[in-house]
Formats: C-alpha cells, sequence, structure tokens
C-alpha cells in the first residue's frame, strides 16, 4: 500500500510539474501575443498620423492615404487601391515626408516627444511639386518643424533646397516660427 502512495505522489509530482510548465509556456505565448498586439498598435496609430499629415498636405481627406491589410498596407488614391509606382515621384516624396516625421515618434509618448532635443536635415522637400501641393507642404513643414523647434529651444533644423522661390518661402516660415 506504501509503495502505492509512493508512485502516487511521484506521479502527482509529476503532473504538477507539467502543468506549471503548461502554465509558463501559455504566460509567455500571452506575453509575446500582447507585444505583437503593441506593435499593431503603434502600427495603427502611426498610419493614422501619416494619414493625417496627408491630409494636410493636400487639403483632401481621400486623396492619398494609407490603409493596413493584414500584415500589408495599401495605398489608396481617392479611396482606390493604387499600386505606388503608379502614383508621381511627388507624392512617393509626400509619403516619405509624412513617414520621416511619424518615425522620428516611434515609440515616445505623443504628449512629451516634442520636449526632446532633435536635429532634423531635410533635402528639397518641394522639388517636383506642382504649385498646389507646394504649398500644402510648405504649410506641413511649418506646422511640423514648429512642434519640435518651438517645444525645445536645443532643436535645430535644416532645410536645404536649390530652388530659389522655395527658399524664400522656407526663410519666411523660419522667421514666423523664431
Amino acid at each position: 500500500m506504501l509503495k502505492i502512495i509512493d508512485t502516487q505522489q511521484k506521479e502527482m509530482f509529476s503532473a504538477k510539474k507539467e502543468y506549471d510548465e503548461a502554465i509558463s509556456h501559455r504566460d509567455e505565448i500571452k506575453n509575446d501575443l500582447d507585444v505583437l498586439n503593441g506593435r499593431r498598435k503603434c502600427i495603427d496609430i502611426a498610419i493614422d498620423i501619416i494619414n493625417n499629415g496627408l491630409k494636410y498636405i493636400f487639403f483632401a481627406e481621400t486623396r492619398l492615404t494609407l490603409q493596413r491589410d493584414g500584415d500589408f498596407y495599401k495605398l489608396l488614391s481617392n479611396g482606390r487601391p493604387v499600386s505606388p509606382k503608379n502614383v508621381s515621384v511627388g507624392e512617393r516624396n509626400i509619403i516619405g515626408l509624412c513617414y520621416f516625421f511619424t518615425s522620428i515618434m516611434a515609440g515616445k509618448n505623443k504628449d512629451t516627444a516634442y520636449n526632446d532635443e532633435y536635429f532634423i536635415v531635410i533635402d528639397d522637400p518641394v522639388s517636383s511639386y506642382d504649385f498646389e501641393n507646394k504649398i500644402g507642404i510648405l504649410s506641413f513643414l511649418k506646422y511640423k518643424l514648429g512642434q519640435f523647434l518651438n517645444r525645445n529651444i536645443n532643436s535645430r533644423a535644416v532645410v536645404m533646397t536649390h530652388d530659389l522661390l522655395t527658399f524664400f518661402d522656407l526663410e519666411k516660415i523660419c522667421s514666423e516660427l523664431a
């Protein structure tokens, strides 16, 4: 009888060990899932921020937007899917500029992120655009650079251009931000 009890206790300890390992494994999987859901949430927030930038530049809700489709992104032009190779170089650059400003903020609290010190370099942000898009880009640059430069006096920005009119527009923007 004692031998049966001893065998059952060993089986019970073995089963408890397997149970504890399964619980531990479940908790690891749950933590991994939480991390992935957090990343997805950050991606969704980034898409919203990029889309807000696109709306700001184009002065239109649906001119160009990004939409998450599972693990991929869709580019929409006026609500219709479009391949990135089928949009103009200027439109791709606008998406890149919106992404640039969004990526600077990655992993930071949106309420305090602009308080950090930044050195921002932008090369010819308004090349190859028509007049309406130039106005949108310059307005967007003023807005975004103002967020960075006005929140931390040590932040700096360098914006380069070869276009004389753009240079004067940027000079005016900088004087308004000072």
